[in-house]
């Protein structure tokens, strides 16, 4: 269970990737549409979950010069790190 859950500290949410780039749900759902955004399902009984590796995206972003908060990094990576070691 402490693998998945270290696994899955380093995605964030469609929420957390608009508040890092500073932008709406829809404009990271047409990123993903239209640049290749890269992005997981995780399979779920209702609604499968769209997550995004946080590595993979701020490498994403540099390659199409799209900018980020760094406060907002900073307190995913943060968060990121309490949820790896709470498990």
């Amino acid at each position: 269970m402490q693998k998945n859950a270290t696994v899955l500290a380093n995605y964030i949410t469609t929420a957390q990737a608009g508040r890092l780039f500073h932008r709406t749900d829809m404009t990271i759902y047409l990123w993903r549409r239209d640049k290749e955004m890269p992005y997981i399902i995780i399979p779920s009984d209702q609604t499968p979950a769209i997550r995004f590796d946080l590595d993979a995206l701020l490498e994403w972003a540099e390659s199409w010069h799209i900018k980020y908060k760094e406060e907002e990094l900073d307190a995913l990576r943060r968060c990121n790190l309490e949820l790896a070691t709470a498990v």
